[in-house]
């Protein structure tokens, strides 16, 4: 009988395939709510000054 959870059992591609799955859902979960968190900031900073830039030119008027 094949135990098919051993590592041996395995082909390497498959293998490397099921532990890179395993750890990018990991490191996603651990990490993922940061880079989105960081993305929003520089979205907002760069939006921020953006509308202060078109406040600045309609003073100028």
């Amino acid at each position: 009988m094949r135990n098919w959870f051993s590592a041996e059992s395995l082909p390497p591609l498959v293998f490397g395939m099921v532990v890179g799955a395993v750890g990018g859902i990991t490191l996603g979960a651990l990490v993922g709510h940061r880079v989105l968190s960081a993305a929003v900031h520089v979205w907002s900073f760069l939006e921020r000054d953006h509308e202060d830039e078109l406040r600045f030119d309609l003073l100028l008027q």
